[in-house]
């Protein structure tokens, strides 16, 4: 008719003509767009001014279309979680029949500003001098404790620079590298499979305990075999008392980077009574609520709040233990401490070893140390400055040159632990596990010499070099497949791992055996390996 014919001459198409678009939708005009903003802005509103009215939080969720319904405070329109200076601005424009948001409006005079040392959490504005001296991110709060030494555990090597780094060439990169291959192909026990340990009959406390204490348990079946494997190792070494002499001795142990300690409740289990936690944050679930349950059990246990750089052990055994443990040499243990957290560690454990034991001291050792037991991870997390092991890398991994300086030191470990990221960032589409090494050799000296010519080639008609190290890591990255990607990550980890192994060997004093283990699968971790010192 005419009607729907002039209806349909102001659209465009044919198929518009009866208001639908050629897929059969209504087609949303201008009015439409803004009557529907219009309709969700009075939901808003209406949910506000209810909100308001109930006393509860005027903050609208607009993905489950309702205000949030925790209480309001005294002094404002919404809860504590949902204050902010932006909220406050909103509320300076609402109202409501009742005037409840304008008594909250005249009564409050205290602005919510983000917290100087923390801003992911606000605090009111004249608190602010109070709340430092509470907030858990304070640092100074951690220096205020006894045990507190600013870098006591950091390596300190003044020869090692500042740590500024030179871009190293394509070259240097390539070499470095096939160094790294070399060394993983003459241990034989690199590609060992992981090493078998007996089971203690307490084991079934360890993981039932975790297992069905609360359904928010932050544990699994993984992390109980990783933390009754690390145990068990340190069992087998003497860390930790066999079941005929579990009620004679304490057995100390320290666990650095402790979490929530549940490493700490599994040397508990197996007759550790003298436990020290070094752990810079605060955790909920912390393991503590399994100790000690029996009254028949003498356990002490501190938590020393720092970072594990600036924590003296030797202070915290000394002062915070009972008596009774003075005479006993203590195990260092920790699980998948972060990359210079194993470091920090380390040179923790060297102090102990050179302290003065006392003469009724008991248990195999060298001055107050037992052994150490820790699992190490995160080798891209590094540091050049920090790194113990630098002596084994400059000898065997680093390309020999004639002026050797700590710059290009720094650039070729700064490459190194990056490179090491590939052995678990998932892009091989496997597990990171260690490669078995190939034969025949990996890289013969005819091959060696066609890829330095192929490189010195390369670099001849390249116009501009790479001028960063992620350049460089870029450009090798290309030459290589992800399987071959894995194994060079993988090949990485074992050789920042040895180089920590000699140098306890060569620091821990007389009689130090230290090995690289792995004390899991890759199925159960690709962070499998052990790093663990007996005498």
């Amino acid at each position: 008719d005419a009607a729907s014919g002039a209806a349909g001459a102001l659209l465009p198409g044919g198929a518009a003509r009866c208001g639908k678009s050629r897929g059969g939708h209504r087609r949303r005009s201008p009015d439409d767009a803004r009557r529907v903003e219009e309709d969700a802005r009075r939901r808003r509103e209406a949910c506000i001014r209810a909100a308001v009215d109930a006393n509860t939080c005027a903050f609208y969720l607009p993905h489950k279309n309702r205000c949030c319904r925790l209480a309001a405070t005294s002094d404002s329109q919404y809860c504590g979680a949902h204050q902010s200076p932006e909220n406050d601005k909103h509320e300076q424009g609402t109202s409501n029949s009742n005037g409840q948001v304008a008594e909250r409006q005249s009564k409050q005079k205290r602005r919510r500003v983000p917290c100087p040392l923390d801003p992911s959490h606000t605090i009111y504005e004249d608190e602010v001098q109070k709340h430092v001296l509470v907030c858990p991110s304070n640092k100074h709060r951690q220096e205020a404790q006894p045990w507190y030494r600013q870098g006591i555990n950091r390596l300190g090597d003044a020869s090692k620079g500042s740590g500024e780094h030179q871009v190293p060439t394509l070259d240097d990169v390539r070499v470095m590298l096939r160094n790294v291959e070399a060394c993983f192909a003459a241990d034989t026990s690199a590609s060992a499979a992981p090493t078998e340990v007996d089971v203690p009959p307490e084991a079934g406390r360890i993981l039932s305990t975790t297992s069905t204490s609360s359904q928010n348990e932050p544990t699994d079946a993984r992390m109980d075999a990783q933390r009754l494997a690390i145990a068990s190792h340190m069992r087998q070494a003497g860390m930790l008392p066999p079941p005929c002499e579990m009620a004679e001795r304490c057995y100390p142990c320290v666990e650095v980077g402790a979490g929530r300690g549940y490493l700490a409740h599994a040397c508990y289990v197996l007759g550790s009574r003298a436990l020290v936690l070094v752990e810079r944050r605060a955790y909920r679930f912390k393991a503590e609520r399994f100790m000690g349950k029996q009254e028949t059990e003498n356990i002490s246990l501190v938590r020393a709040r720092g970072d594990a750089a600036d924590v003296d052990i030797g202070f915290v055994l000394k002062t915070q233990l009972p008596p009774s443990t003075q005479g006993e040499r203590v195990a260092v243990c920790g699980k998948h401490l972060c990359g210079v957290a194993t470091d920090h560690a380390l040179v923790a454990a060297s102090r102990l070893a050179e302290t003065e034991a006392p003469k009724s001291a008991v248990g195999v050792g060298v001055g107050r140390l037992s052994g150490v037991a820790i699992a190490t991870c995160c080798h891209h997390a590094c540091s050049y400055d920090e790194f113990v092991g630098v002596g084994y890398l400059r000898e065997k991994i680093f390309p020999p040159t004639h002026m050797n300086s700590v710059a290009r030191e720094c650039g070729l470990f700064e490459c190194l632990k990056r490179v090491s990221s590939w052995a678990v960032d998932g892009s091989s589409g496997q597990h990171g596990g260690a490669p078995q090494p190939p034969t025949p050799p990996i890289l013969p000296a005819k091959r060696v010499a066609e890829d330095e010519a192929e490189a010195e080639a390369e670099c001849n008609v390249r116009v501009t070099a790479p001028s960063t190290i992620a350049d460089v890591l870029r450009e090798v990255s290309r030459e290589l497949a992800p399987a071959r990607r894995l194994e060079l990550g993988t090949m990485i980890k074992w050789v920042l791992d040895e180089a920590r192994r000699r140098w306890c060997e060569a620091t821990l004093g007389n009689g130090a055996h230290a090995n690289v283990v792995k004390y899991v699968s890759s199925e159960v971790s690709p962070e499998n390996r052990l790093l663990l010192v007996k005498y």
